[in-house]
């Protein structure tokens, strides 16, 4: 009876948790709409970390798409970068697609910033991981992804 006590403190205690991190997300979601990218950056990272510890590894996703996003606009590339990358060791290697959307926001990001050299390895591992999956879209999308800029190579 004791461990089912703690068991329904604990899930209720996760839960909670989990709607809290869904809000700070809708409040970040709600800055980067008017354009006070640093403070919803700000709160997706503590939406993020909530998100880790509960394992909720789409909604962890959401929250670095937030990021991005808030990189984006103002086109602040390398903060994008510097963030995804921290996040990146922690998300599980089980969560493939989710990996490799994370890892096609860095080749975005390092190809929008103009280095392509460095936007074509995490654009051929996110190709891997979509395959991997079977994600026809994202597949497709890579695949000009990378030919462009090899193109632009020569």
């Amino acid at each position: 009876m004791l461990i089912f006590c703690v068991y329904i403190g604990n899930s209720q205690h996760i839960q909670r948790d989990t709607i809290f991190a869904k809000k700070l997300l809708k409040k970040a979601d709600s800055l980067t709409e008017k354009g006070n990218y640093e403070a919803s950056t700000k709160i997706a990272l503590q939406a993020a970390v909530i998100f880790k510890d509960e394992k909720n590894w789409k909604q962890w996703f959401e929250a670095y798409n937030t990021i991005f996003f808030n990189g984006y606009h103002p086109e602040k590339f390398d903060t994008t970068i510097e963030l995804v990358k921290k996040g990146l060791p922690t998300l599980p290697t089980s969560e493939t697609f989710l990996l490799g959307r994370l890892q096609y926001i860095l080749g975005f990001c390092y190809e929008r910033k103009g280095a392509i050299f460095d936007a074509l390895p995490y654009y051929e591992k996110s190709l891997q991981n979509f395959k991997i999956v079977k994600n026809a879209d994202f597949t497709n999308r890579l695949y000009g992804n990378i030919s462009q800029l090899y193109t632009q190579l020569g």
